[in-house]
């Protein structure tokens, strides 16, 4: 359902998300698996969304598997195939985020209904070390209709009547400018790429305001939040957790970076995946205790 940013987000008391891929492992686990890409699982009740699923179906196959998120989630239900639906939204089509996406959807497990923006499905690109390296989706868009439901969009989507896609995120700061290292194809020659495909999931928790999960926060992180303020209408940010891709931000863009997430006062700020090691002691030190870095195997009640 596209909801055009119209208010249709429902407020909902309590929601759980599980870190189920991430470059890191939580301290104690046994038997989860972590590589370099992000996965999260998002519950309400029996209600189950995904955003993104790591790089390889291995991964999170494997951690889905080792627990419930909830008691008997819908996700878990079978129909009368034997397969339990699930709802997974694709933060953007690089293969980290999006590489273990058609083993899930083809396990024979679950019926998987994939929300992502068309961009999403072109090649895409990354310079490094002056190399020009191939990060697209592992796998063409025709194959992944082969076993799922692909549903694509460009505005903000409710991906169920509580959590929000959020569709094309505005650069509202001069500050946050996208990497000049990333490029895409999308069939007339590569360019700069936009990322106007990168996009996050907002829920709207019950006296304490938005909770938002990123997969790369492409668009940048401040940018992200105050999108999710225009598009559900709730100002205030209780916790924003996933990657924040700062592993190569300057001291004065952190800087900005801090001093603006200081004004928009999330409770919790939990970095993941691509933010990087020096930007999570940063943040750390510019915000406090507040900063929780996440990894694979993370459970959170909000």
């Amino acid at each position: 359902m596209n909801c055009g940013g119209t208010g249709l987000l429902r407020q909902v008391n309590e929601v759980k998300l599980k870190i189920l891929c991430d470059n890191m492992v939580l301290v104690g686990s046994r038997g989860v698996l972590g590589e370099h890409g992000f996965a999260a699982m998002i519950a309400h009740g029996e209600e189950v969304a995904l955003l993104d699923t790591g790089q390889s179906a291995t991964v999170i196959l494997n951690n889905i598997a080792k627990g419930d998120l909830t008691n008997g989630t819908s996700y878990r239900r079978g129909d009368a195939n034997g397969q339990g639906r699930l709802t997974v939204a694709l933060s953007h089509g690089h293969f980290d985020h999006s590489g273990g996406l058609l083993g899930l959807s083809s396990c024979g497990r679950y019926r998987c209904t994939v929300h992502a923006h068309p961009d999403a499905f072109f090649r895409r690109y990354k310079k490094s070390k002056e190399k020009v390296v191939d990060i697209s989706m592992p796998y063409s868009k025709e194959k992944l209709l082969e076993v799922a439901e692909v549903v694509e969009s460009r505005g903000p989507t409710l991906l169920k009547d509580w959590a929000m896609l959020s569709g094309e995120v505005a650069r509202s700061n001069a500050f946050e400018v996208p990497e000049t290292e990333f490029f895409i194809d999308r069939g007339n020659g590569v360019e700069k790429d936009p990322f106007l495909d990168d996009q996050s999931v907002f829920v709207n928790l019950e006296g304490k305001g938005l909770v938002i999960i990123t997969g790369c926060a492409h668009s940048g992180i401040i940018n992200i939040i105050d999108h999710a303020r225009r598009v559900t209408g709730v100002q205030d940010v209780h916790a924003v957790i996933g990657g924040f891709h700062m592993v190569d931000y300057s001291a004065g863009k952190m800087k900005m970076t801090i001093e603006a997430l200081k004004e928009r006062r999330p409770a919790i700020l939990m970095p993941c995946h691509c933010t990087g090691i020096e930007a999570m002691f940063a943040l750390r030190e510019g915000l406090g205790r507040c900063v929780l870095p996440g990894s694979t195997g993370m459970e959170i009640a909000l």
